[in-house]
């Protein structure tokens, strides 16, 4: 699950108001958590296209018809990049 940034949370991971939604919850085995993806990870890019809310994540995740996704993360002031397959 995710959620767009307060203004507090953009400010102290240095992003950008509207940039990233943050992950509050990740299921168990899940292929994001296999991936190490957890509570707290901000995601800023899907497939190379930027969110900043929900509702932009669960339409880039939508858009996925290979069941492959390219996440960008920014974790504890650094960015990481993961690919998830669930196919």
């Amino acid at each position: 699950a995710v959620r767009a940034l307060t203004a507090a949370e953009s400010e102290r991971a240095r992003l950008r108001a509207g940039q990233g939604v943050l992950v509050v919850g990740v299921a168990r085995g899940s292929v994001a958590a296999l991936a190490g993806i957890r509570p707290g990870s901000v995601i800023l890019e899907v497939n190379r296209q930027p969110v900043g809310h929900a509702d932009e994540f669960a339409t880039a995740l939508a858009r996925s018809v290979d069941g492959r996704v390219l996440l960008r993360l920014s974790e504890n002031g650094q960015t990481r990049t993961v690919m998830l397959s669930w196919r």
